[in-house]
């Protein structure tokens, strides 16, 4: 049996589980505080997640939604690659605001000529994205529009 090979980062964040999950699942705030535009056909299972700005798009689905606990969607980290690693955002409340736990796994999937280099990358990736959000939710963003 393969190991799986995961990144994963979290902090808690002096924010309501509401106002990060809408800065999870709305295509217009998650493409302001992760840095890319992405688009978000359906905000359920099978929904398409992609990010546009790349030749290909980085396709990807939307696996769960359970708001406002649990966002996880399936990407390929390599352009070209046709197979998919798993992100998911996991959020709990906690004394002094939420944890948000950012993991994706599934990197020993991947062919061995990207492998360590997408898993490095990604883990470095996913360490500056959660300080993004954060900053992004600090900013007072009106989080509530769509």
């Amino acid at each position: 049996m393969t190991e799986t090979i995961a990144a994963e980062q979290t902090m808690v964040m002096r924010a309501d589980r509401e106002r990060i999950w809408k800065a999870l699942t709305t295509a217009k705030h998650f493409s302001k505080w992760f840095g890319l535009q992405v688009e978000i056909s359906r905000l359920e299972p099978g929904g398409e997640f992609r990010f546009v700005e790349f030749e290909n798009n980085l396709p990807g689905k939307i696996i769960t939604v359970e708001p406002p606990e649990l966002f996880e969607f399936e990407w390929t980290p390599e352009a070209g690659v046709k197979i998919f690693t798993l992100v998911t955002f996991r959020l709990e409340e906690v004394e002094g605001g939420t944890r948000v736990t950012m993991r994706e796994q599934g990197f020993e999937k991947l062919p061995e000529q990207y492998r360590k280099s997408r898993f490095e990358g990604n883990s470095e990736g996913w360490q500056i994205q959660i300080h993004n959000l954060e900053n992004y939710l600090k900013e007072g963003k009106d989080i509530g529009e769509n």
